[in-house]
């Protein structure tokens, strides 16, 4: 004996029309969207706005990247270092030297590991007067980049020279 199970769906719908489904109703509502927007900037003047400072760009007159401030950055960061708690004033001091350094060394271009050795003694020779006090924080700054494998122990031994010897005589 074998018995088989017949079983219809209902679903409430009897007319004849077939049903659209819903990728009809979103194409549709995506074609009046589109035509809305084409319309709209039929009427209104296109704004291109610059990809990282967000300043109105005008077709005719183009700002070239080394017209762009970035100050805005260092603004930022600064204020994302005030923020951290508990770091000490001394350390977020610290940091807030070698961020703006680093932007102004940077550029706002991706730095080669292999740079960093010269970037800390450069660090040491154009901010030792304002690194007075901050041996410290500089030497637990080099201890992380050495952990890191950004320095080598020679590298830090040569930028705890060069911040000694900038210290000593600070001109």
């Amino acid at each position: 004996f074998f018995f088989f199970f017949f079983f219809q769906a209902e679903d409430g719908i009897r007319d004849r029309s077939p049903s659209r489904g819903l990728g009809d109703v979103y194409k549709r509502q995506l074609k009046d969207m589109v035509r809305e927007s084409e319309e709209e900037m039929g009427r209104q003047e296109r704004v291109y706005c610059h990809s990282s400072t967000g300043e109105v760009m005008h077709i005719d007159d183009p700002p070239s990247d080394n017209e762009i401030d970035y100050s805005w950055v260092k603004e930022y960061e600064n204020r994302k270092v005030d923020a951290c708690s508990g770091v000490c004033d001394s350390d977020k001091a610290f940091f807030k030297l070698w961020n703006n350094f680093i932007h102004d060394v940077n550029m706002r271009r991706t730095m080669p590991i292999r740079e960093m050795p010269k970037v800390c003694l450069r660090f040491c020779r154009e901010y030792a007067d304002k690194l007075a006090g901050m041996r410290e924080n500089f030497l637990m700054h080099l201890l992380t980049l050495t952990e890191y494998k950004l320095l080598s122990t020679d590298d830090l031994y040569s930028a705890m020279t060069e911040f000694d010897k900038h210290q000593a005589n600070p001109h």
